[in-house]
């Protein structure tokens, strides 16, 4: 079990989830961040049709992870669904697995102003992610470490796991309208798709799927949100 931190097991329990594809060369630093915080109750890893050696690792954690075992990829929003029904917590923290230079620090500092009561959701960018994308004002709309109350989460999940790597996307629209902070992960960036020891082939295939995922997403919130407002006339 993770060393709980005192002073924050007071105010709200809470569960991390990291959601993992193909992630061997990345993980264990992230994942031992995580757990050397002291700030949740369950550390929750999803392995999402793994083929490398990534579950061979998750399970050298033993006791101190819980692990869900996707025998084939069903996509990004699947694996967090999975990871969201297997929590106990009130609240859940979403982690991609490929940060790189996470630290607890980083983690206390964006789960803070939650536990505060400051606002209902946390998106946590990266920080190569807010200088590279905050001139577009696009870098927390698509970050994937985000922090959310499970109840509100719980109505959303059968379509959720529906919507791969768009799921960013489908949870801007279906929680956008919760009182939220932004609080960029600071010294954090992430591990490029071509520096995880993939083919050339499968780098290209996986951008393109995260691609047409992600697009495929917007239109489907911009249609709900058309509809809504239309409704609303």
């Amino acid at each position: 079990m993770p060393t709980p931190n005192p002073y924050l097991q007071q105010v709200i329990s809470m569960d991390a989830i990291l959601p993992a594809y193909n992630e061997e060369r990345g993980i264990a630093a992230v994942l031992d961040s995580v757990l050397a915080s002291g700030l949740f109750a369950r550390v929750i890893c999803v392995s999402d049709g793994s083929t490398d050696g990534t579950v061979e690792l998750l399970r050298s954690y033993g006791a101190r992870i819980h692990l869900i075992i996707h025998n084939q990829n069903r996509g990004k929003g699947h694996a967090i669904a999975s990871g969201i029904r297997a929590a106990t917590s009130e609240a859940v923290f979403f982690l991609d697995a490929d940060l790189v230079g996470l630290s607890p620090t980083a983690l206390e500092r964006a789960v803070a102003p939650f536990r505060a009561g400051q606002c209902r959701a946390v998106l946590a960018p990266m920080h190569d992610q807010v200088l590279s994308l905050s001139g577009a004002r696009l870098g927390h709309s698509v970050c994937g470490n985000r922090i959310y109350y499970r109840q509100d989460l719980l109505p959303l999940l059968e379509e959720m796991q529906t919507t791969g790597f768009g799921v960013e996307v489908f949870l801007n629209q279906a929680l956008g309208q919760l009182p939220q902070r932004v609080v960029p992960l600071a010294g954090v960036s992430h591990r490029y798709k071509t520096q995880k020891g993939w083919p050339t082939e499968k780098v290209v295939s996986e951008f393109v799927r995260e691609g047409y995922q992600v697009v495929n997403q917007m239109v489907k919130s911009a249609w709900a949100a058309y509809r809504k407002r239309a409704k609303d006339l």
